[in-house]
This record gives structure tokens, sequence and C-alpha cells, in this order.
């Protein structure tokens, strides 16, 4: 379940610096419920704008729509910034200020308006810059303080004059601000365009019917004035009587064209009214081709996308907004939820708590990442300590919160996120009682499926031996009995056989059980085939011993020699070749000579037979 901040007044103030969003504090508001699985989900990034056609409106709506941004103050045109000829000091300062606020480095920009200040503390249009840039950083009070200063010093600075109603509106003061304003017109009483501003106070207080009152007043002096007229619709609007204020908005887009102001109107009111979300998102995509640096309208188009699913664009679009305006806290928020969406835990964990860090007092981050550790598993955390971060959280957000948290959806989170983690707590003390159980019938059971295995696998060689033996003695009839046997045995019997083996090993007590059960059934129906094939015996010939290997010679080891003597090995006898010269001895004797050979002996004549006569 995602949470989307519902706010109430956020001003824009300054074209060329850019919408600079300002509200009051936080309002308490329920969770919102999870987008309907029917909503269509068919929105993408690249829709393209196109003309918003006006929706057939009802006069009463509600007047305002769930994580919506809906500014109070017209959008005016940056007074002039002077240009000023000090050798190269305020002129210079200008143009880096320009730099910088173009390439969206607001902390730049901050301290290029605050040198122009302290140079020139009489400024108007710097302080008035000074203040705007101030508020997109999250500077309220200092903020408040210079765009007072800067409509005191230059009444027809009327920007600046709405910028001190919203931002009043932010901090809670808008009483206080009415009395500066109200002092303001006193002086400017024939400026049409400055008693406006006293209209947007007393929207800002939401009397919208003063608001109205005082606006026609106005319109009879100036029935031409685009401000009033604007000024007019929004009290229609945050009344929730669109059909009038379309009327009106319609009748200011006669007299000045691509107002972003009356376009982002208009596109709130399609939002509102139609049930077409691509009408929706045209209507955004229009203001935002007027105006591609309007944060409130980047927001407002990633909730639409958001509505749907399409959590990419959706991020895409808050970090947008978040891109002109980067203390814009309920843009952050939103970003932070479609990264949940997407299942990016630890990028929107990193966002909510950058949110806590900036803002500790802004409790819809809280109760955000509250529920994200509560419905989600990530980050290699235990679900036990996912659950006290939940709780943790949540308690945080009540805190923050004060009485409007007591009693609400945090307290339904909490003890939910309680009973899990008993449930948790539970389940582990069952799991380890079941593991010893476990155990235990292990150990038990194992002696016993030892010998199973054990039995089996003598009972398959003693089939086998015999079918070897019975082919032996050419008996093949018996052959093909025990042939068969074998046969059976390992259809019938090797799988469980194998699956016994294997659960012994895995230590599966639950498993080794039930296979020996279904192992002693086939064993019934295939041991009586063996008991019957074993009834005439095969005498196998008893396999012959083998011949004792011939011990190793032994070998006398030769006697030492006496200590302190050279061992003399003894001289080989020289090898004479028959015929071969007498060869003399190493120690100079004259070796043996051959005897010779004794001649062949011939064989006697036979006895010459006599003649015959």
């Amino acid at each position: 379940m995602h949470r989307l901040y519902t706010m109430g007044v956020i001003v824009l103030a300054a074209l060329a610096l850019t919408a600079c969003a300002t509200v009051p504090p936080p309002q308490e508001v329920s969770p919102a419920e999870e987008p309907d699985e029917t909503a269509p989900t068919v929105l993408e990034a690249d829709e393209p704008a196109g003309a918003v056609d006006d929706p057939a409106v009802s006069a009463d709506e509600p007047a305002a729509a769930e994580g919506e941004v809906v500014p109070v103050g017209a959008v005016e045109p940056e007074p002039a910034v002077p240009v000023v000829d000090s050798g190269g000091g305020l002129d210079s300062l200008w143009q880096d200020y320009r730099i910088a606020r173009d390439s969206g480095d607001w902390t730049g920009a901050e301290q290029k308006l605050a040198a122009i200040v302290r140079l020139e503390p009489e400024s108007a249009p710097g302080r008035y810059s000074l203040a705007v840039v101030r508020s997109r950083l999250g500077q309220y009070d200092n903020a408040y303080e210079h765009a007072r200063a800067a409509f005191e010093l230059d009444p027809k600075n009327v920007p600046a004059g709405l910028l001190v109603v919203s931002l009043s509106a932010k901090l809670g003061s808008v009483a206080g601000a009415q009395g500066f304003v109200d002092e303001i017109a006193a002086r400017e009483s024939k400026n049409v365009d400055v008693q406006n501003v006293r209209v947007e106070v007393l929207i800002a207080k939401k009397e919208y019917l003063r608001a109205i009152e005082l606006a026609r007043s106005l319109l009879k002096l100036d029935e031409v004035n685009v401000s009033v007229m604007k000024s007019l619709a929004k009290a229609y609007f945050m009344m929730g009587k669109y059909k009038t204020a379309t009327y009106i908005f319609r009748r200011a887009e006669e007299l000045t064209k691509n107002d972003p102001e009356i376009l982002y109107y208009r596109a709130l009111i399609v939002d509102r009214t139609s049930k077409d979300r691509v009408k929706a998102v045209a209507a955004y995509r229009a203001v935002l081709a007027v105006k591609p640096d309007f944060p409130e309208a980047h927001n407002n188009l990633g909730l639409v996308f958001y509505g749907t699913r399409n959590y990419e664009p959706a991020a895409q679009e808050f970090a947008l907004a978040l891109a002109t305006a980067p203390d814009f806290v309920e843009a952050k928020l939103n970003l932070a939820n479609s990264q949940r969406g997407m299942k990016q835990y630890a990028e929107a964990e990193s966002t909510y708590r950058a949110i806590i860090e900036a803002h500790a007092q802004f409790g819809e981050a809280y109760f955000n990442l509250g529920l994200m550790y509560l419905e989600n598993e990530f980050g290699g955390l235990s679900r036990d300590e996912l659950l006290s971060r939940a709780v943790e959280y949540l308690r945080r957000y009540k805190d923050v919160s004060g009485s409007h948290g007591a009693g609400g959806p945090a307290d339904q989170y909490i003890k939910e996120a309680l009973d899990l983690a008993k449930q948790v707590e539970t389940a582990r003390e069952e799991e380890a009682k079941y593991k010893a159980e476990q155990e235990a019938k292990f150990l038990q059971l194992k002696p016993d499926v030892e010998v199973v295995i054990t039995d089996l696998a003598g009972m398959r060689e003693n089939i086998a031996k015999h079918m070897e033996c019975w082919k032996a003695k050419a008996n093949m009839d018996k052959f093909n009995e025990f042939q068969t046997l074998v046969t059976e045995f390992d259809d019938l019997v090797g799988g469980p056989a194998a699956d016994l083996k294997s659960a012994l090993d895995n230590k599966l007590p639950d498993d080794m059980e039930y296979i020996m059960e279904d192992i002693n059934i086939l064993l019934e129906e295939f041991r009586p085939k063996v008991d019957e094939a074993f009834a005439e015996p095969c005498e196998m010939e008893p396999e012959p011993e083998p011949e004792p290997e011939p011990e190793p010679a032994v070998v006398e080891p030769a006697a030492p020699a006496e200590p302190g003597l050279p061992v003399v090995e003894p001289e080989p006898e020289p090898v004479v070749e028959p015929g071969a010269e007498p060869v003399e001895s190493l120690y100079g004797e004259p070796a043996v000579e051959p005897e010779p050979e004794a001649p062949p002996i011939e064989p006697e004549a036979p006895p010459i037979e006599p003649e015959g006569p």
C-alpha cells in the first residue's frame, strides 16, 4: 500500500525563475489505497501533448485530489533585472546567477543572489529572486523575509506580494501577512494588481466568498485585468465550482495566450473530473510545453502515471520536479513511493531517509517507510528485523503527527506488525521443535535403514551370482529365470532402494520412513519369487585360491668396514676373449693364459666290408 501526500496551498512565482513550491503545514490524510487493478495501464511517458477538451463537470466536486499540488498565487513574469554598470560587479553577479539558475544549480544561484543583496540591499529584484531560490531550497523563513522586503521596497513588484502570501500559508501565518498586504494595498489604492494580492490572501485563508466579492469589485474597475480574472477563477476552483472556473479561465485565455497558470488549472480540472487518463496526461503536457520548469505540473503528471501503476515514467516526472525545486518534499515522497512500486527497495529506503533527515516533522515519510518494512522483504534483513523497523517508524509517525495520529491507520499497522512478529516467533519455536523431533527420529531409523540398504544390495548380488552360475552350467532355463529376477529387482526395488539411500544421506527421516514402508510392500510380492528360484541351489565352483606371491630374496647387507679404514671394493675379474693376447695384471703379474682348446675328435672310419667273390 503506497501513501501519496495531499497538499493544500502552494505558490508559483517568477516565470523565469521557475515556480516555487510552498505549502502549508502537512495535513493528516489517510493512506492512499493501491490503484484499482482494473485501472488502465497503457499510459506511456512519450504520450503526445494535445489540445484539452473542456470536461463535462458538475457544479460541486471534491476540493482536492489525492497527492495533487494546487498552487495559490499568480505566475507572473520576473521583474526585469537591472543592468548595473559597476565595473563588472553587480552585472557580472547577475550574469553568473542566470547561468547557475538555467543549469539547475540552485545553491550556486543562491550564493550569487546573496552577494547581490549584500552589495545592493535596496534591490527589490535581488531580494525577490533570492526569496524564490531560497524557497526552492526549503529556507522558507528566510525566503519570506526577503519576499516581504522586496514587496515593501517596490509595491509594483506584485509577484513578490504573491510570494509573501504563499510563503505565509506554508508557514501558517497568513493572518500576519494579511495586515502587511493590506498596508501596502492602502498605499497603492489605485493599483488593481496590488489590490488583487488581497484576493489571494482571502483565498489562502479559505475565505472564498469574500475573495469572489473583492475580485468582482476589482473587475468593475478593470474588466480585462487577467490577474484578477485568474484569482476569481481560482476561488471558484477551490470551492469545487469547476464549470464556473473553466468559463472564467477561458475568458482570460482570450486576453492572454499560453499562460502556464491558466493551463495548469485547466489540467487540474481535467485530472479531477475526467476518467480519461490519457487526456489528463495531454493536459499536463500542454502546461510543460509552455513552461518545462513547472515542478507542480511534473509532480501531478507523475501522479497520473503512478495511479495507473506506470511507476517508471512516474519516477521520471517526480525527478524532473525535484530538478527545478530541490526541496519539493511532496515530489520526493512520491518518488520514493514510485521506487517502492518498482521494487527498488534500497533506493526507496534511501529517499525516505533523506526526507526524514531534511524534514524531521514530515510524518508521511515515516509512515510510508514503515509500510515498506511491513509489506516487503529486502536488504538481507530477517523478517523479525523488518517488522521491528516497521513498528519503530510507524510509532515515530504517530509521534510527529501528535494527536492526529492517535487511533488512526498507524495504530492498525502497528498492531498488524506486532501480530506478525508474534507469529514469526511462534513459527520459529515450532520449527525448532520440529527440527529436534526430526533429528531424534532420524537417529532412531538410521540403523534399520542401513540394514535394509545392505540387505537389498546383498540380495541383488546373490541373484546375479546365481544367474552366472547357471549360465556356466549351461542351464539356460534357470539362467533365464534368474536374469528375469535381476531385471524385476532393478525395475521394482532398485529405484526405491536408491531413494532410501538418498534420504539417509540427506537426513530426511519422514522420507526414510515412507520409503521403508514402500519397500516392505514391494518385497512382500518379490521375495516369494526369489525363494522359489533358490529352491534348486546352483553349486558354484569354489574360486581357486590365488597362489602366494614369492617372498622377495633377502640380501645380506655387507659387513661394515672398520672405523677409519677406506672401504675397498673387490676388483672385477678381467674377461679375456679367446685368442687374445694375455693382459698383464694390474698388480704386475701375468695374466693366466687360457688353455688351448682340444682339437675335435674325428669319428672312426667305418669297417671296410670285404668285397664279394
